[in-house]
């Protein structure tokens, strides 16, 4: 009648399998819009025949950057929108977090930078989540530092980015749960 096809369920859905669908959907929408640049990049390098295991080192490394960005992104973007009355807030909301804190923190590491306060500009990426994945990847995955004057984290402060990049996906992970146990499905 309405030309839909019944979905039925062998049991009731619960709000833990509600959001580990929704995050990752989210987060494998994300993987892939990101990845695929990876991919053509790396299928290119091969047939212009550069050397395969470094274009591979590269990929790999380029593939964990992608997939940690992903679960970040989807996790602070999920939360947002679940806290936003309507679709277009959310939206709105989750450019704006994630340009101005962008924004706010490169404004403030070039100013640290410019005053010879060079210990403290990896400690003040940690406030943004797009310096936080610019971090790790200086870290650990051999990336050069888009920080001003390229000072990327050392391997200990990097394991401090690691530990908060994990705390920011477990932690919206948390609250989506939290929201959605109070909201019910």
């Amino acid at each position: 009648r309405f030309k839909t096809v019944p979905l039925y369920f062998s049991r009731p859905i619960e709000t833990m399998d509600y959001v580990v669908a929704k995050f990752a959907a989210m987060a494998s929408a994300l993987f892939i819009l990101t990845g695929a640049p990876l991919l053509i990049l790396y299928a290119g390098a091969l047939l212009a025949k550069l050397d395969f295991a470094d274009q591979t080192k590269g990929f790999a490394q380029g593939l964990v950057s992608v997939a940690l960005l992903s679960l970040l992104f989807a996790g602070i973007s999920l939360v947002v929108a679940a806290l936003t009355p309507r679709r277009g807030f959310g939206v709105a909301a989750v450019i704006a977090l994630l340009t101005i804190s962008y924004g706010a923190v490169s404004a403030v590491q070039a100013i640290a930078w410019d005053q010879a306060n060079t210990g403290s500009v990896s400690w003040i990426g940690l406030f943004s989540p797009i310096t936080i994945i610019d971090g790790v990847q200086t870290a650990f995955l051999g990336a050069s530092s888009s920080f001003p004057g390229g000072v990327g984290p050392g391997t200990g402060t990097g394991l401090v980015y690691v530990l908060v990049l994990l705390g920011l996906i477990a932690g919206s992970y948390g609250l989506l749960m939290r929201r959605y146990r109070k909201v019910g499905l």
